[in-house]
């Protein structure tokens, strides 16, 4: 007659003997399961989510049967798996938190969201009146695109509107992206009709399009842009120049148009962020690695000139707008 028992201590003494005191310590039977549970789902949403499906031209098949048949002897030796099995696709923009981490995070609202995760700790939308040149110039920066961003900024266009500026300026610059919800309402503030993004994923095609509604005002418009304005402040810069509703004006920007989303493991406490689709301007460029394209180049000046009158790109923006104006 088979002993069972005796199968099972040969078993566990074989798990033993490849795992120092502290990994005994953690290990069961039972936290074996929930591991393994764990590694099936970081798989499974991988595999049915991630915008490349050949996996940065992985066997994900035979991934799933390598991390599911090993041994995970602590939640540490798991965490370390995870890591290396994402780091497989390499992705910098996909990545596992442990439940520390995740709970550190902060995810934003929503379930999508683009590069950067982690909420500016400055205001992200500043405002105020320039005189420059004898035009009064309402200029709005936004520094960051979380949730709030479109209702701030709806509101600092309420306010500066009351004020009676003759155009304004959004200052993108260094923006490094955010939600993309929030990018497609901020650019829809401006926008009477028409088309927003695209937003492609593996399985779907879907469409942002402009609401009426959300139009805050019809008066000139440029938008400052760097190398470091990323992502979701690039879907604006990109949509509003493609809609003829702005002129861009500094820098190419970064060339991201990726869109990640961060999903929590409820059942274990950890959490991911994956790559999961691309976004597209009305135009249907794909700016990635090329960036958006300035109508204006203009070379940055000293930080402590940034949004004053001795601003270059702004004041250059102030020129192409009023040119714009006289015709």
């Amino acid at each position: 007659m088979i002993n069972l028992t005796r199968m099972f201590a040969l078993a566990l003494s074989a798990i033993v003997a490849g795992c120092g005191a502290a990994d005994l310590a953690a290990y069961s039977p039972t936290d074996q399961s929930r591991r393994l549970e764990e590694v099936d789902e970081i798989w499974q949403l991988i595999d049915r989510t991630y915008i490349d499906p050949t996996f940065n031209q992985q066997d994900w098949s035979a991934v799933r049967q390598d991390y599911m048949n090993r041994t995970y002897p602590s939640d540490q030796a798991l965490h370390d798996a995870l890591r290396e099995m994402m780091g497989l696709l390499e992705d910098p923009g996909s990545q596992y938190f442990t439940p520390e981490e995740f709970s550190a995070l902060q995810p934003p609202d929503g379930d999508l969201a683009e590069v950067e995760v982690t909420v500016a700790a400055a205001p992200v939308v500043q405002y105020r009146v320039e005189m420059i040149d004898g035009t009064s110039v309402g200029y709005i920066q936004v520094s960051y695109l979380e949730s709030d961003t479109p209702s701030e900024t709806a509101s600092a266009i309420a306010t500066l509107d009351a004020q009676n500026v003759a155009i304004y300026v959004l200052d993108l610059r260094s923006n490094p992206g955010g939600l993309l919800n929030s990018a497609v309402e901020v650019a829809d503030l401006w926008l009477e009709d028409g088309l927003i993004a695209t937003l492609n994923s593996r399985s779907t095609v879907r469409e942002a399009q402009a609401d009426r509604a959300s139009l805050m005002t019809d008066k000139p418009l440029a938008l400052l842009v760097n190398g470091e304005t990323g992502n979701g402040s690039e879907l604006v810069a990109a949509t509003l120049q493609d809609q003829q509703r702005a002129v861009v004006v500094g820098a190419p920007t970064y060339g991201s148009n990726l869109i990640r989303s961060i999903r929590p493991l409820p059942a274990h406490g950890s959490g991911m962020m994956l790559t999961t689709a691309r976004w597209y301007p009305p135009s249907g460029q794909d700016v990635s690695d090329v960036g958006v394209q300035p109508d204006i180049v203009v070379e940055e000046g000293a930080t402590q000139q940034i949004g004053t009158a001795a601003d270059p790109l702004l004041r250059a923006a102030v020129v192409a707008l009023s040119s714009t104006q006289g015709e």
